[in-house]
């Protein structure tokens, strides 16, 4: 076999698989086969065409780490070749966020572009363009990375740059002329890739962005629609979150005292309305993903049909004395919200439990595992006893998948959710266990957004086995870690399966006041000065911890960081004045 022929079939076969991996939101195609990640004694080939068919093989049978090892043996042939150089590495840029591996991913397609863009200087025109098409793809997906990391605006930034020649200001990416941009772009998969990954930024970047989402996402379905897009469970996933982030949104200011009281009432309507359009949307999601026998699809809709009704049960069950005028929804489906029960949950529940263990071991399969134990969770944090079991057994395997793919920031959630399991059962010993171990992990993947949970675990521990002062000082670390990393940056990288400021960041500020505030006790007339200064200090700190509370719900209420400059400065002016001793 020629040389020249191998590039070719080597090329043909990567080109036809790595579209159908991924153009769009990192849905990579799945698969009922299921093999055990280990140890890789690569053979020795000296074709590497040989290797890539074996890396692919392994990618589609779910052992991402086979897969990766045998696309880097490959590489080592192509040190001199950028053409196979880049084929071979996008393939490797999609495995690595498969095993937690996402700076890696980053770096590899920004590798792609690079040599797609040294490839395209001085080609004929005709390979030039075929050229500048494999950089829009690759710009798209390196996109969707820094969504999937909580960084939407470098997203924007980017997909911006495939109209400005990789020049983009800020003036040019404002959306309305992303937007035209977009419309512009004549190949169908590739317009609708763009809308699509546009509309998910807008998404993640907050409030003011919302509308902008559903119109980019909305003309990616229409055009996807024309063709029957193998898009459309994506795009309508996107909208219904979309839809469910507004509603969420717009319910936590119904319920806020922050707003005016006089607009309670159409913040309620709004999240009522809301919620309707991202049901209607969710659903026909589900129905899609069913319909094309995409696991991941199914489970993704599952997920978030399922994170609706549980923030929304309150509203959903008031929803039948509430008179209000909605727009019709979208599209038909067999159940409305308001007539979804919580049998109708439980049997959503259990086929999305046979789906995930279909799938094969990945990042995906952990979270997707944390996040449906999550879902089962009551106002108490606790799931119902009768799935203890089946959780740890979920957890159990999730943890052992994550040292496998030696990713620390998933191994911490497995292990923090485990530790959540025996706090509810009151099996404290266990829980500190575990929950200790989920610190490390955090703290050995540097995951902020999972280290603040088990530090504040770690503080209700230890309150309930009345060890207030060691409870106070793991309260506090979890303030001070939300406080360095940016709360927006957590809120944004889990914006999907959004957390509720009302149990995952409030409770942190009032307990801790509650329990500094039972260490202050009054003072007598005999007391040294001494104590009345400790007293003095430990008022000043409470003062400080629900002035950082009002701060947390201005921010919660407006959706993102607006205004937070002024509202900062204000903080620090308060807290000048308490430590001039006024307070």
């Amino acid at each position: 076999m020629s040389s020249r022929y191998r590039k070719h079939r080597l090329m043909a076969l990567l080109c036809a698989f790595g579209f159908i991996l991924c153009l769009w939101l990192g849905n990579l195609s799945s698969t009922s086969l299921q093999v055990q990640i280990g140890e890789l004694t690569v053979a020795q080939n000296s074709d590497p065409s040989q290797l890539v068919q074996e890396g692919v093989d392994s990618y589609r049978l779910g052992d991402f780490q086979k897969a990766i090892q045998l696309w880097n043996e490959a590489l080592k042939f192509y040190n001199n070749n950028p053409v196979n150089e880049a084929i071979v590495r996008e393939n490797l840029a999609r495995a690595y966020p498969q095993v937690g591996q996402t700076k890696e991913a980053i770096e590899s397609w920004e590798r792609v572009i690079n040599l797609y863009q040294r490839l395209g200087s001085g080609a004929p025109q005709q390979d030039k363009i075929d050229i500048e098409g494999k950089i829009a793809k690759a710009k798209i997906e390196l996109a969707q990375v820094y969504s999937s990391i909580g960084q939407p605006q470098k997203a924007i930034m980017l997909l911006c740059s495939l109209g400005k020649n990789g020049n983009c200001t800020k003036e040019d990416a404002k959306p309305d002329k992303i937007f035209q941009f977009a419309l512009s772009i004549q190949d169908t998969n590739l317009k609708v890739a763009v809308l699509g990954s546009l509309g998910d930024a807008y998404r993640l970047t907050g409030d003011n962005d919302y509308q902008e989402s559903v119109k980019f996402l909305q003309e990616g379905l229409n055009t996807a629609q024309k063709q029957n897009n193998v898009y459309i469970t994506s795009l309508t996933n996107s909208l219904g979150n979309t839809y469910s982030q507004q509603a969420l949104l717009n319910y936590r200011r119904s319920l806020s005292k922050v707003g005016s009281s006089g607009d309670t009432e159409q913040f309620r309507k709004s999240a009522v309305c809301r919620a309707d359009k991202a049901w209607s949307y969710l659903q026909k999601s589900k129905n899609n993903a069913e319909l094309q026998g995409d696991k991941r699809g199914q489970i993704q809709a599952i997920l978030s049909l399922g994170n609706l009704y549980k923030k929304f049960d309150e509203i959903q069950k008031e929803k039948g004395a509430i008179n209000f005028d909605c727009r019709e929804s979208n599209f038909q489906t067999s159940m409305k919200f308001k007539d979804f029960t919580e049998e109708d949950f439980q049997q959503l529940f259990n086929d999305a439990i046979k789906l995930v263990n279909e799938l094969p071991n990945s990042r995906s399969k952990i979270y997707t595992a944390v996040n449906l134990i999550n879902l089962q969770k009551d106002k108490t944090r606790c799931i119902p006893e009768n799935f203890y079991n089946q959780a740890e057994m979920l957890l159990s395997n999730a943890v052992n998948i994550a040292k496998t793919l030696k990713d620390n920031r998933a191994e911490s959630f497995a292990l923090g959710e485990k530790g959540n399991i025996y706090e509810c059962r009151q099996d404290y010993a266990n829980a500190i266990d575990f929950t200790g171990q989920a610190r490390t992990a955090a703290e050995k993947g540097k995951s902020l957004d999972s280290l603040y949970l088990w530090e504040w675990q770690t503080g209700r521990i230890l309150r309930k086995q009345k060890k207030t002062e060691e409870a106070i000082n793991a309260y506090e670390r979890a303030i001070s870690t939300l406080e360095e990393s940016s709360r927006s940056d957590i809120i944004t990288a889990n914006r999907d399966i959004q957390f509720d400021f009302r149990d995952s960041i409030e409770p942190i500020y009032r307990d801790l006041v509650t329990m500094k505030l039972s260490l202050n006790k009054p003072i007598k007339a005999s007391v040294k000065s001494s104590n009345s200064k400790n007293n003095q200090i430990n008022l000043s700190s409470i003062l400080k911890t629900i002035d950082s509370l009002k701060l947390a719900e201005l921010q919660n209420y407006f959706g993102d960081d607006c205004n937070l400059v002024a509202l900062n400065q204000g903080r620090d002016n308060l807290q000048n004045i308490n430590e001039e001793g006024l307070f």
